[in-house]
């Protein structure tokens, strides 16, 4: 059984790799281990200053907790999919 939450996650995560071109084979070539969850952690804690990026990439949702927290989910699965990915390498 898939939750609306895990629906909501699944499409953010689909939204990243069609819109953005963050497939798990370019996560893997950009970003540093534990970059994309330590980004997760800050959508999810609403905490800017653990954002590892640059500061214009953080785009936080105000008023809209929900969208945060499936953004901050969508960033944990695509750390999951770099390394599922390192793994396949």
């Amino acid at each position: 059984m898939q939750t609306m939450a895990c629906t909501l996650i699944a499409i953010e995560r689909q939204r990243q790799i069609e819109e953005e071109n963050r497939t798990p084979e370019w996560d893997v070539k950009f970003n540093r281990p534990n970059q994309l969850s330590t980004a997760g952690a800050a959508y999810a804690l609403q905490d800017a200053t653990i954002w590892p990026f640059s500061a214009e990439t953080y785009k936080p949702s105000p008023g809209n907790r929900i969208w945060e927290l499936v953004k901050a989910a969508a960033l944990i699965a695509s750390e999951i999919d770099r390394i599922l990915r390192e793994y396949e390498q």
